[in-house]
């Protein structure tokens, strides 16, 4: 007894060490103790360089605080319990200072003997708080904001209205000040670097309009106690369950529904989002203050779900996740929480479900998964509980070793698509971690044939397939060694700066994610970058004012590298002027550089509207500048070899009012929310109808949009389900009259022989839906059926597939007031399977997969993620019978395949990975202009690529991603202005194209 207590204590106070131990599941523990570096000293002190004593320091590695220690009087301190080889943050606090945070890499912190930090007493910021007669406000309400919506510190206006706040950092904050009975004032201050004293001046509290509203159930019935919660974003989405827990309720309905919303503008429109427990949330858009009318806001009732997680037994089963899922429309059925646990005896309940057809998933450890794939649910009251039997899942063990039998410490094994039916509960079962003895266990793993995934980051990732029986089995691993190489050499200063080169951090990125390696480089500029595995990596610098000259393209690591010289330069700088805007509206501006290869962040002197973005590189940029209404001035250049500054001014050009009214069979559609989508604009513009469905846009930039429109009451509807969807061009001044023509799209999935299927999922797309409008996606009951209602008319693509059969696509033409049938046939099909073709060390863990008809058309047949199996095997089970040409693209590393022609039924098919390519295209007659083109790339066969579907390009440059090969390239304007080219693309290297 004395020796398990002591082993506890032990536990718990390990269980406290920053380096710490990883355990296994059910087994005595291998405690895997990570070495730790040696202590290192430090000091705090302020800007004159006096010593700051009773700092708080602390710790701070990827996951969790190390250690947290404190300055002595004299400022010092020691770091402890630091482990080797982890990049860490120190963070420093004390009051009557700037709060600090620094980052600290492992090579960097083991160089430095002692670690010193400066504390800034920042800014002060002050300001008046005065009413619309000049006197002044006490007793106000002042939060200071950081950036936009991040609270940072509350005051409160004394006797003579003012306000203070202190030790503000480097950083835009906004201050909003609250009265009762009045407009809050806001105000944006963008404090910069150092000490000082910042006046914002005076804010004015005007008085405030009020909304009234009363809150009823679909009877007409007062819902009391329902919060009504303000939203100022014109045109908003439902905020959802983690918008509303970080905002206060500007309302609660009292016995008779009423309610009272206080502190609007007069003319303000707004939206009001109303929750209560037992029904799904209301959403009302476009109210202005004051209304003379009471609000009229109705709640439907949720659904309710109940039930218990029992055991073969009957007992239940405590801490079970159950998450649940609409089972026709992909998306979550909860208006609120979408997985819960159960209590101490099995039991469950959602009291805020959608009513309709629901999936629940459920997942334990040491059970097998299990799902519940057609639950349906009724709105109002609670449907009878269910009760879930999980039955025990079988049991791997097993040791992961080395290939010299040492055990591999920290490695992940899982199960390859067990619970892939339950995106986001999949962390509560189906893998493990192995201990320091290599050892690992997994206890709910599902009987018969399983691939399970062995990976760790000095090793390459394995995959074995293996029958899983009942009962517990025992699985040695052995991984193979990466080949690991040393890249050194010696950073150069391009440009005449002359910028220090030592204590740069320099890195090797891999091409497409997975792992990266960095170093820093010595007083001399030199550099080791050790254990780096084969792979395609960009060079990096971490150094803000410094960019990589040479090498630009990306380098392929094979085998060890030594004299790699990085050419190093300080960028050009792009800079000009804003015009076009009035002066207080250059503090919302955002200003960003786009290039083929990188984007990068500008700033804005709110007083003098010059603008400016440093360290750019060689090439060709598109500068945007986009205003708080989402309005967007742009511009483009080319940066030649040697460029120090060039000047672009970016305009805002006046804008035009786009108005309209949305009805609904001739009736106003009230409240509907507007969408004003254009392409290349950081952000969407939206509105939403008044209570006469009208609505109003004001300031747009001229050009292109597609309008979509969606009903009140967003939490109803699935998402993508819009009821207009309209491409309009914007030159002048425009009214809209716009009747939404909706029709009914129904049908069913059936075999060949006529049977439904069931669990098919069937994607919806309309011709005219922009990127950002992702359209519904169906799954069929067990009579094979979807339907989905008030969608628009118009063109509209299905696409059909299911596991074992082959995806279909289908045009289908819905005209206005009509209820379309489609009948959609899957044929079986063995689908296709693919072996990639490289070494275990480049294998990507995930592929993605376009498969296209081998035919002018092009046209695509399926794509999607898959993992890579044993021996690199894909399998693609939905690829129909036929012809096809097969593009692969890696999840890591940089590496494409491109099959021109695979058969189906048929072998497998061999794909040769490769290094990416790159093809630039640039035609100088529409460079300087947002004129969009249309490109297009075909094969040296003449057949549209697979690999680079058609695509629309601005400005007249565009970077390619390509197999290596010799590709066409036609670029064509809607004027009909064309041009045409031809380049070949070699592994790991950038083409260049001009077509004049």
């Amino acid at each position: 007894m004395t020796a398990m207590l002591n082993l506890v204590t032990f536990l718990a106070l390990v269980s406290q060490w920053p380096c710490l131990p990883v355990l296994a599941q059910e087994q005595v523990p291998i405690l895997a103790l990570k070495p730790c570096i040696l202590p290192r000293h430090g000091v705090v002190v302020d800007t004159r360089g006096l010593a700051v004593p009773f700092a708080e320091i602390r710790v701070m590695g990827r996951r969790a605080v190390l250690n947290k220690t404190y300055s002595d009087d004299s400022g010092s301190f020691v770091l402890r319990g630091i482990p080797e080889g982890q990049d860490v943050s120190v963070e420093v606090a004390k009051s009557g200072f700037v709060t600090r945070r620094i980052e600290i890499k492992s090579g960097e912190l083991l160089r430095r003997s002692k670690v010193r930090i400066e504390l800034s007493k920042g800014h002060s910021l002050a300001g008046l708080l005065r009413d619309e007669a000049a006197q002044p406000v006490a007793g106000a309400k002042v939060v200071l904001l950081r950036g936009s919506d991040r609270p940072r510190a509350t005051s409160y206006s004394d006797g003579e209205g003012r306000f203070v706040f202190a030790n503000l950092g480097e950083g835009l904050y906004t201050v909003v000040a609250r009265n009762v009975g009045s407009v809050p004032g806001r105000k944006r201050v963008n404090v910069p670097k150092g000490e000082g004293r910042i006046d914002v001046g005076t804010l004015v509290l005007k008085e405030g309009a009020s909304l009234v509203g009363e809150v009823l159930d679909g009877e007409g019935v007062p819902i009391e106690g329902a919060e009504i919660f303000v939203d100022r974003r014109p045109g908003a989405r439902s905020m959802g369950l983690d918008g509303r827990s970080r905002m206060e309720a500007a309302a609660v309905s009292d016995a008779d529904g009423r309610f009272v919303v206080h502190e609007l503008g007069a003319g303000e429109r707004v939206q009001l989002e109303v929750w209560r427990e037992g029904f799904l949330p209301g959403v009302v858009g476009g109210v202005e203050a004051p209304n003379h009318e009471p609000l009229q806001i109705i709640l439907r009732p949720a659904a309710r779900l109940s039930g218990r997680v029992v055991d073969e037994a009957g007992k239940g089963i405590a801490d079970v996740g159950v998450a649940v899922f609409r089972s026709d429309i992909e998306e979550s059925a909860a208006s609120g929480r979408w997985l819960i646990f159960t209590d101490g005896e099995g039991y469950f309940r959602f009291d805020d479900l959608r009513p309709g057809r629901v999936k629940l998933s459920v997942r334990a450890p040491r059970y097998q998964p299990a799902d519940l794939p057609d639950v349906a649910l009724s709105g109002g009251g609670t449907d009878e509980p269910l009760e879930i039997v999980l039955q025990r899942g079988a049991v791997i063990e097993g040791k992961v070793l080395s290939a010299d039998g040492e055990p591999v410490i920290g490695a992940t094994v899982r199960v390859l698509g067990e619970g892939a039916s339950a995106p986001g509960v999949d962390f509560l079962s189906g893998w493990a971690e192995t201990d320091g003895d290599g050892f690992f266990r997994l206890d709910s793993v599902t009987p018969g044939k399983r691939a399970i995934e062995v990976s760790h980051l000095d090793h390459p990732r394995a995959v074995l397939s293996i029958e899983v029986e009942n009962g517990s089995q025992w699985l040695d691993v052995r991984l193979k060694d990466a080949r690991h190489s040393t890249i050194s050499g010696v950073l150069i200063d391009g440009g005449e700066a002359g910028a220090s080169l030592g204590g740069v951090r320099v890195a090797l990125t891999p091409v497409n994610g997975g792992r990266m390696y960095a170093s820093e480089s010595g007083p001399d500029g030199s550099f080791l970058i050790d254990k780096v595995v084969d792979g395609l990596y960009r060079v990096v610098v971490s150094r803000g004012e410094l960019r990589v000259k040479h090498p630009r393209d990306p380098i392929r690591v094979t085998g060890p590298v030594e004299h790699l010289q990085v050419v190093l330069d300080s960028g050009a700088r792009v800079a000009g002027r804003i015009l076009g805007l009035p002066p207080e509206d250059f503090l919302d501006l955002r200003v960003v550089a786009y290039s083929a290869w990188r984007t990068s962040r500008g700033d804005v002197d709110a007083a003098s509207g010059q603008y400016a973005v440093d360290g750019l590189t060689p090439g060709v940029w598109r500068i945007t500048a986009t205003d708080a209404h989402g309005r967007v001035a742009e511009g483009s250049l080319t940066l030649e070899d040697g460029s120090e500054e060039e000047r672009l001014d970016l305009t805002f050009e006046p804008g035009v009012m786009l108005t309209g009214v949305v009805l609904d069979n001739g009736q106003p559609l009230a409240y509907a929310r507007v969408a004003l989508r254009g392409e290349g604009r950081r952000q969407d513009r939206g509105e939403s109808c008044d209570e006469d469905g009208r609505f109003q846009f004001d300031s747009v930039s001229p050009g292109r949009y597609v309008l979509v429109i969606h009903r009140a009451g967003g939490a109803m509807r699935p998402r993508g389900m819009a009821v207009h969807v309209q491409e309009i061009e914007l030159l002048a001044d425009e009214e809209l009259v716009i009747d939404v023509s909706t029709v009914a799209l129904t049908g069913e999935v059936r075999d060949p022989e006529g049977k439904p299927i069931s669990g098919a999922r069937v994607a919806f797309e309309h011709v005219s839906q922009p990127a950002t409008e992702v359209g519904p996606r169906y799954l069929t009951g067990a009579d094979g059926r979807f339907a989905l209602d008030s969608v628009p008319s118009g063109t509209w693509r299905l696409r059909a597939e299911k596991a074992g059969f082959g995806s279909i696509r289908r045009v289908v033409e819905a005209r206005p007031g009509e209820e379309v049938f489609v009948e959609l046939t899957l044929e079986p099909t063995t689908g296709l399977v693919l072996d990639l073709q490289g070494s275990p060390a480049t294998l990507p863990p995930r592929v993605a997969v376009r498969v296209c008809a081998v035919d002018d058309s092009a046209a695509l047949a399926i794509e999607g993620w898959h993992p890579t199996g044993e021996g690199g095997r894909v399998h693609l089970p939905i690829v129909p019978p036929g012809r096809w040409q097969v593009f692969v693209r890696g999840l890591t590393g940089g590496l494409v395949g491109l099959v021109p022609e695979a058969v189906v039924p048929g072998p497998p098919v061999a794909v040769q990975l490769l290094d990416v390519g790159w093809l630039e295209i640039a035609i100088p007659s529409l460079q300087g202009t947002a004129s969009a083109a249309g490109l297009r790339i075909d094969d040296a066969m003449g057949r549209p690529a697979c690999a680079a579907p058609p695509q629309a390009i601005r400005g007249g440059h565009a970077m390619v991603e390509l197999p290596p090969g010799r590709w066409h390239v036609r670029v064509e304007t809607e004027r009909g202005e064309s041009w045409e080219g031809t380049s070949a693309v070699a592994p790991g290297a950038r083409s260049r194209l001009v077509l004049e």
